[in-house]
Order: structure tokens, then C-alpha cells, then sequence
């Protein structure tokens, strides 16, 4: 059976294989509000660190995995709020909701129920083409491709005249997927990326989510997959290099600026 074609929506998602650059810019200019994620390889799924961990005792047999997802998140940030103790004054007190822990957890590295979004389709693509290329990975699996994918803003409830088009009138997976817009003056990385993110309430990535959601549905899509030719690279970054966006601008701090020599260096 064949795959889908170019451009098609088959509920509710949409895939484009991306060739140049002026495509990618014709596609985000879209009519419609989105948020954007980049992956370096297009087959990861839409989950996050710790539904990674859950996904994947998803075929144990008797595995209660919604208990074990439960267990996870309230161990990971029982912990985080216990070793954290003394290290955040001043900072400790602005820290209501947990998403406000998983937020600030997930600028340091750790693992949280969040996926990573941007408000801007270029801050994406740069996530998409910042890391060197794997030429292992490359060997084992040469259709590897770099990955934009843009999630509607119907899937939080601000579309409704959307969601009305697509013949859903319940806003179809806001009980899912959860948009989280931390308000935070102390992780400057965030605001320079017009960063924000995703919790999903079912633990299930987020393609097979809209898929079940917009069953049957084929018109305007819910998300888009964009994949690129690992061979964009050094014409994406040079690009939005150009357009200010880069390690320098969107870390801006010692490490953003040695990862920005060390990019320039590579595709020089």
C-alpha cells in the first residue's frame, strides 16, 4: 500500500517533503496559526523525555502503563523539588504550578511530561539543522531526513472558526494536548526562542493523537510534517544565520556563543 502524497491530508496530518528553501517559506506563511517543533530526524515521535520511557514498556504484557506514566511524573518532580533545596533563591517563591517546575526542570536537562515548541517556524528549522550530521545514523538508515513539524493552534481551543470548518465542533483534542506559555523572567533562552511547550494528557505521541482525533478528516490538516535532505544544511543555517537567528541569538551566553563558532566552523 502506498504512502500518502505530497501535500495530502489523511486525518487530519499532512506531509511535505521539502526540497528548498522557498518551499519551506511558502508553506509557514500559511493562512492558519501554528506552532513549530525541529527534530533532527524526521521517525522520532512526538513524545517527551518521560513519555519516552513510558512508549516503551507500552508492549509488556500486563503493563499498566497509564499507572507507571502517573508514577514517573510524581516521582521526577518529588525529587527535583527535593535536591533542589538551596539552590533556588529567590526563584523558589515564583514557582506555583507544576508546570512552572517542569518548565524550569526542562531548561536544565531534565526529564519532564514537556515537548519543546516555538512560536516561529525559523527558530524550528534551526533546531532542525543545528546538530552535525551522524554519519552512523546516515549509514543505517540513509532516508533519515531533518523534521519541522507544525501543530495547529486548533488543537488548544483558539481556532474555534477552524474546528468548526473541520466539522468538529468539540475542539477535538484540547483534552490531550495542553499548550503551556510559561511566564518567567529568569531563563532569558526561552524568550529569545519564543519557546513554549506541549503536555500531552494521554502520554501518546502527538501525530498518533490528531490521528485518532481527526479521523477522516482531509481537509485543512491539524499538523504538517516537513521533512528536509540532510544536504540543506549548510544553505538552512546560512540562511537564518542571516536572519539573526542562531546559537549566538537564541543562547545568548557563553556556551550559545562557543556552539555558534563551532557550527560556523563546520559548515565553512
Amino acid at each position: 500500500m502506498s504512502g500518502p502524497r505530497q501535500g495530502e491530508t489523511i486525518d487530519g496530518v499532512m506531509h511535505m517533503d521539502i526540497s528548498d528553501w522557498s518551499e519551506f517559506q511558502s508553506v509557514v506563511h500559511g493562512q492558519f496559526p501554528f506552532i513549530y517543533r525541529g527534530q533532527r530526524w524526521h521517525d522520532w515521535l512526538l513524545l517527551s523525555r518521560i513519555d519516552r520511557v513510558v512508549e516503551v514498556n507500552r508492549s509488556v504484557k500486563n503493563m499498566d502503563v497509564d499507572a507507571l506514566r502517573r508514577f514517573l511524573i510524581e516521582q521526577q518532580l518529588e525529587s527535583f523539588l527535593r535536591v533542589t533545596r538551596g539552590m533556588l533563591a529567590g526563584i523558589r517563591e515564583t514557582l506555583g504550578e507544576p508546570e512552572d517546575w517542569w518548565h524550569l526542570g526542562q531548561h536544565y536537562g531534565l526529564a519532564t511530561p514537556l515537548l519543546d515548541w516555538t512560536e516561529s517556524p525559523y527558530v524550528a528549522a534551526f533546531f532542525a539543522f543545528a546538530e552535525e550530521p551522524d554519519p552512523f545514523m546516515l549509514a543505517r538508515n540513509s532516508s533519515l531526513r531533518r523534521a519541522v513539524f507544525a501543530l495547529s493552534g486548533a488543537a488548544f481551543g483558539r481556532e474555534p472558526s477552524l474546528a468548526k470548518a473541520l466539522k468538529v465542533e468539540g475542539l477535538p483534542f484540547r483534552h490531550y494536548i495542553k499548550r503551556v506559555d510559561p511566564i518567567t523572567d529568569h531563563n532569558p533562552r526561552l524568550v529569545n526562542q519564543a519557546g513554549l511547550f506541549t503536555k500531552v494528557t494521554n502520554g501518546r505521541d502527538i501525530a498518533h493523537t490528531v490521528r485518532g482525533q481527526y479521523k477522516g478528516v482531509t481537509q485543512q490538516p491539524a499538523l504538517i510534517e516537513m521533512t528536509f535532505p540532510e544536504e540543506m544544511r549548510k544553505e538552512v543555517i546560512g540562511r537564518l544565520d542571516v536572519m539573526n537567528v542562531s546559537y549566538k541569538t537564541l543562547f545568548p551566553d557563553l556556551e550559545g556563543a562557543a556552539k555558534f563558532c563551532n557550527t560556523m566552523l563546520g559548515i565553512r
